[in-house]
């Protein structure tokens, strides 16, 4: 399922369409792609992936993006392919600047501070593929010691 859809790139940026494209799914559908491998590589692969019997029981030993909640990841969708797919596409990169660079800038930022506070709240991972997300199936994201 799709984190997010054209028209929730519309509730944030309402002006988006008229810049001459409707439809911004591929769009969507790379930044979606960018987050789950963010999660992956960031939560997954750190917490889960190890040896540990407990936390491989716990979540299930593969990966599967397809048990996150979509809907926690909608701002993070929508800021991640305005920054990275979207206003590049509109830019000019001329060296004065436009409206459209600048707006990247903001955007990055915004996905940086959702990305860092959906981490914070826990992320929701259906691993038992019941279909709902109980208490036990939201997992925070502790990092208690410096990794280089």
């Amino acid at each position: 399922m799709a984190f997010a859809t054209t028209a929730d790139l519309v509730e944030y940026v309402p002006d988006i369409v008229e810049n001459g494209i409707e439809n911004f799914d591929d769009q969507l559908t790379k930044a979606q792609a960018d987050i789950e491998k963010m999660i992956k590589v960031r939560w997954f692969d750190q917490e889960y992936a190890s040896n540990t019997i407990y936390r491989l029981h716990r979540v299930g030993a593969a990966w599967d993006a397809t048990k996150l909640d979509e809907t926690q990841w909608t701002k993070c969708c929508v800021y991640r392919a305005l920054a990275n797919y979207i206003f590049p596409m509109l830019s000019n990169f001329r060296p004065e600047g436009d409206a459209f660079r600048e707006q990247i800038d903001f955007y990055r930022e915004k996905f940086n501070e959702e990305f860092d506070l959906e981490f914070g709240f826990g992320i929701k991972y259906d691993s038992n593929d019941d279909g709902t997300y109980a208490e036990g199936e939201t997992h925070e994201f502790v990092q208690d010691r410096l990794i280089r």
